[in-house]
């Protein structure tokens, strides 16, 4: 199970640096802006909850987020054991969605209420505010 937690979170890594992996408008919503902690991760049609996902690979559920900035810039933090990734970005909404930009590639999300959703490749990983 250790294993399978380990995999799942390297791959959360992969997909969330690669999604968030600069330029870019500043948010035009500052109901969006606010801290996002990791809830749950959807893959092959089945729903995991993240922070027993977490601390079941020995981590803390804080140290997954992303928060999105007054003036439009963002931070993805995440940290594992003695690993520590941060990128930064910039983020624009318009309507609900949100675009996340860092190192010229842009990733879509949507907001519903405070939820923030990214989806790619048959993944969801939900944030909530």
């Amino acid at each position: 199970m250790k294993k399978t937690v380990s995999v799942l979170l390297a791959a959360l890594m992969i997909f969330v640096m690669g999604a968030c992996t600069s330029g870019g408008a500043a948010g035009d919503s500052s109901s969006a802006a606010g801290t996002y902690k990791m809830k749950s991760i959807t893959m092959a049609g089945q729903t995991l909850d993240a922070e027993a996902l977490v601390t079941a690979a020995g981590f803390d559920i804080n140290d997954f987020k992303i928060e999105l900035k007054e003036g439009g810039e963002f931070t993805v933090t995440m940290l594992a054991g003695e690993t520590s990734e941060t990128v930064s970005g910039t983020w624009s909404a318009d309507g609900n969605k949100v675009s996340l930009t860092a190192d010229d590639y842009t990733e879509e999300a949507s907001l519903d209420g405070n939820q923030l959703t990214i989806s790619s490749e048959g993944t969801d990983i939900v944030f909530e505010k």
